[in-house]
């Protein structure tokens, strides 16, 4: 098929050089909310195969580009689900696939300033899966069947924003990852939705990510421990997942194995991830806007 960005609040079709308006092309079948056309992907699939696209507008800049699936029903964040942290970390590997979940209000788009909430603000490069299809109990072999598509996301996190319940009696405490991990601008997607087919391999794509120019993390999907069919199949033989969800699959190989770094203000964040585009973000120190002239430059194309 193709690819797909959010323009303004509208869903277009990014072309070779230009995009097309998804109501306008398809004589109001569909609508322009992004969201809608998850709800109707097997339709909406169907209609693009034979679709007349015209060039209807110029490629957007990152800057008018919003999240690909802007009102998920679901975010889920895996948990660890790397090979190389298993081993930075001394862990064994783990006896299902554990995740979290991510909550809507911290979306932003693939080149929106994010404000630092503290001096303990981190941030990795992932790869994103958005569901096209209602799934529960699928097979692994079934799974790519019910992908809509794939996004670079950001997983950010304030660690001096968890919560923690310390025990009185010696044992560990309790602690909860929200809204350490939902905070405003902490799950950056797009710029755009890549369909399966024109992703070359899902479970071999290189993930960058830089921090002022310097490469923090470079890795690959090989290093998952579970791919994305197993994912999206193991997640549905416990819970359902929905037209338009997002899935974050975590992030493998930093370039060392020392810990994060955490982020400054003024710093610019670049994530790229091979077929998938590139993102890019200046770390903000408060809500007040700070133009980021570079990111209205980066065109998608």
């Amino acid at each position: 098929m193709t690819r797909f960005a959010n323009v303004g609040g509208r869903m277009k079709i990014v072309l070779s050089n230009a995009v097309a308006d998804v109501e306008v092309s398809s004589a109001g079948r569909f609508g322009p909310d992004p969201q809608q056309v998850y709800r109707h992907w097997d339709e909406f699939s169907q209609w693009l195969q034979s679709a007349q696209l015209l060039p209807q507008e110029p490629l957007p800049t990152l800057d008018t580009v919003g999240p690909p699936s802007p009102e998920p029903p679901q975010i889920i964040a895996l948990g660890v689900n790397s090979h190389i942290k298993l081993l930075q970390f001394g862990l064994g590997r783990p006896s299902g696939l554990g995740f979290i979940s991510k909550l809507r209000g911290a979306l932003t788009g693939p080149g929106n300033p994010i404000t630092r909430t503290s001096e303990k603000m981190y941030v990795e490069t992932e790869v994103a899966v958005v569901i096209g299809r209602s799934t529960r109990n699928v097979t692994s072999e079934d799974a790519l069947s019910h992908v809509a598509g794939f996004m670079i996301a950001q997983d950010l996190v304030d660690s001096n924003s968890y919560v923690r319940i310390e025990s009185t009696v010696g044992k560990h405490p309790v602690v909860y990852f929200n809204p350490a991990k939902s905070l405003a601008g902490f799950v950056p997607t797009g710029p755009w939705l890549v369909t399966p087919d024109e992703v070359q391999s899902i479970d071999d794509l290189r993930i960058r990510q830089w921090i002022d120019d310097r490469l923090v993390q470079d890795g690959r999907t090989t290093d998952y421990l579970h791919g994305v069919r197993e994912a999206v199949s193991e997640l549905s033989q416990s819970i359902t997942l929905f037209p338009g969800d997002v899935l974050l699959m975590g992030s493998p190989g930093q370039v060392d194995t020392s810990p994060l770094e955490p982020l400054d203000a003024g710093a610019v964040v670049r994530g790229e991830v091979d077929g998938l585009g590139v993102q890019q973000h200046l770390i903000t120190s408060s809500d007040s806007a700070e133009t980021f002239a570079e990111s209205s430059d980066v065109r998608l194309g």
